[in-house]
This record gives structure tokens, C-alpha cells and sequence, in this order.
């Protein structure tokens, strides 16, 4: 939103948020992890076995996704700050917030893998979850790879990049032409192809068949975001790769009658509610190459009677969109109020 109206109320309201989750890091509070570690980010839990079986015994972890979704905005503010000297009264915070990126992320680091000009991050060989051991899926790569990116912007930090650029190279060479589009699953490697136990794979699932489907679109904002990042940086992907992108937007995921598909393929076999058809304004930075979004998204969100967190970051995509001329926007004084030209 600041960067849609550079008014820094924005700034002000979210130093107030993430003062306040910074708070809630695992260090601060005292807590640990499974190992005995307390650490610089937030860690996770689900319930016990008996009642999730893929979960063991309700251990605390930290799991890539996490890490990367509550980090990204701190990178970008800071990212944000440094990129212009009027907001130099904010470069304190842009200090602390990019340091707490960099720590979250680093938690993480021995669960860095690299390939050749591949990289990956893996659930780590021995935590508490099911699939320890494997790759994780795409958007929980990508996820950590946009923060990585933001921490490059605001430090030039070329050890973040360095990762970055096989991260990108790890999911462009999984992608997959389909005429003039991209399709790609959810999982890669071994979380697709799934392993047997000679291969010592998991630790706590010693086989498994493998998670055979398409990335939704839901999960595959994540990807498509980094990647028109990634292109906009100048980094691995092409203005031809986001225009594929863009088709597999316009032409696989929003339907005629205005309706979403799930799936990134075109398919949507167990159909998809109301309620999460308005995430696909998550993939609103393709909206000059997709005209319609924009209008679609606007549609499902005046439908809408609540809305949280998602919903409100879709709305902040569509206030940044509609400043380019694809829809009247109207920022109100205690709300952003989104309206059809």
C-alpha cells in the first residue's frame, strides 16, 4: 500500500505489526525447538499423532514456509527504506528488519542443498515431520527465495543472490511447455516421484508413493511472484517465461464465466468455493498481461462480507494495480475501498 500512495501511514501501521511478531521469535520468547535450540524465528507445531498421523508427537520445528512468508515483509521494508533517502528516518527500523530477515532465514541454512547450478531447501534429515529428509514443494522454496531477494535489494548481500539464482534455475528447469504456457506440480523429486525405504530417504516415512499432483493456483502465486521478481532483477527468467506465465493465467486458471480453476493445468476436478476464488488477485503483478484480472478479482472481493489476512493483501494488489488505470481505486480514510470503473 505504501508503494502504491507513498503515504507513510503504511509504514507507521506495519512497524506497529511487526514490532509486535518480532516479539514472538522463539529467542525472545524463550522457547525451543525439538533440538533444544531457541532461535531467531517462529516455530511450528501440529497436533499430536493420534489425531494427524503425519505429524510426530507435536514436536516444535521451523518449517521453510514459515520462515519465508513472515520474513518477506521485513526484507522488503528495509528494501523499500534504502531505496529512497526521504525515508531515511525509517533506516533504523530498515536496520533491525532486514537483520531479523537474514537470521530467520539462516535457521535454515543446514538444510541448504545445491546441485550445480541448482538449489533447494529440504525439511530437515531427523526433525519431527513426516517427510523429513525431502525437498520441499516449490512455493515453500520460492517463498524463502523472495525474501533472500529483497535482502540482496536492500544490502547487495551477494551470498543471497548467489541462492536465489539457483532457486530459480532449481524451478525453471522444472517447469513444464504446454503449447504457450506453464505447467508444473506442486512437489518435485522425490515428494512427487515419492521412495522406497532402500533409498533411506525419510527417517520417519520410510516410503511413500509420491504427491502426483498440479500446483494450485493458491500455492503457485508464491511462484509466479518470485518469478516476475526474479525477471524484473534481471535474474534467470525471460520476458518470454513471464509472458508463458501470464497464458497460463488467462487461459488455464480464469474461466469464462469469471470462475477460477484450480488447478495451474486448466482443471479443477473438486471444484473451489467462492471464498478462495479471490486469491487469484495473488497473481496481480501479471495484471498488464492479463487485463482481466484485475476486474475479476475487483468482482470477488466486493462479494465479500469479511476478510482476512490474504483477502487484505489482494486488496493491496488491487490498489496497486488500479493506480496503472485498469480500475478506479478509492483509498478511504479507515479502509481501501475498491470499486468497478
Amino acid at each position: 500500500m505504501y508503494e502504491t500512495y507513498k503515504d507513510t501511514c503504511y509504514l507507521e501501521i506495519f512497524i506497529i505489526h511487526a514490532d509486535s511478531v518480532l516479539n514472538q521469535r522463539d529467542n525472545i520468547r524463550g522457547v525451543a525447538d525439538y533440538r533444544g535450540l531457541s532461535l531467531p524465528a517462529w516455530r511450528h507445531t501440529d497436533p499430536p499423532e493420534e489425531t494427524n498421523p503425519l505429524i510426530l508427537g507435536g514436536k516444535f520445528f521451523h518449517v521453510a514456509v514459515d520462515t519465508g512468508n513472515i520474513s518477506y515483509p521485513y526484507a522488503w521494508f528495509a528494501q523499500i527504506i534504502r531505496s529512497d533517502p526521504h525515508l531515511s528516518i525509517y533506516e533504523s527500523k530498515a536496520n533491525v528488519y532486514v537483520q531479523a530477515a537474514k537470521d530467520a532465514v539462516g535457521v535454515h541454512d543446514d538444510e541448504w542443498q545445491e546441485s550445480g547450478e541448482e538449489g533447494y531447501y529440504i525439511y530437515r534429515k531427523g526433525s519431527p515431520y513426516w517427510c523429513d529428509g525431502v525437498g520441499v514443494p516449490f512455493n515453500q522454496n520460492l517463498g524463502l527465495a523472495r525474501t533472500m531477494l529483497k535482502i540482496f535489494q536492500a544490502t547487495g548481500d551477494t551470498e543471497y543472490i548467489d541462492r536465489v539464482v539457483k532457486i530459480a534455475n532449481h524451478f525453471k528447469n522444472n517447469l513444464t511447455l504446454s503449447t504457450d504456457r506453464y505447467v508444473w506440480n506442486y512437489w518435485w523429486g522425490d515428494g512427487y516421484n515419492g521412495w522406497v525405504e532402500s533409498q533411506q530417504v525419510s527417517a520417519n516415512t520410510p516410503s511413500y508413493k509420491g504427491y502426483k499432483k498440479i500446483e494450485d493456483f493458491r500455492h503457485g502465486a508464491v511462484d509466479v511472484d518470485f518469478a516476475i521478481m526474479a525477471y524484473q532483477a534481471g535474474l534467470v527468467f525471460s520476458g518470454d517465461d513471464i509472458q508463458l506465465f501470464a497464458n497460463t493465467l488467462e487461459k488455464n486458471l480464469i474461466r469464462n464465466d469469471g470462475g477460477v480453476n484450480e488447478f495451474v493445468d486448466g482443471k479443477s476436478p473438486d471444484g473451489l468455493s467462492g471464498a478462495y476464488n479471490v486469491l487469484i488477485g495473488m497473481w496481480l503483478r501479471y495484471h498488464k498481461l492479463a487485463p482481466e484480472l484485475p476486474a475479476i478479482t475487483c468482482e470477488k472481493v466486493c462479494n465479500l462480507k469479511t476478510a482476512g489476512a490474504p483477502v487484505l493483501l489482494v486488496v493491496a494488489y488491487l490498489n496497486w494495480a488500479g493506480r496503472e488505470g485498469e480500475i478506479k481505486l478509492i483509498n478511504s480514510s479507515n479502509a481501501v475501498v475498491v470499486v468497478d470503473e
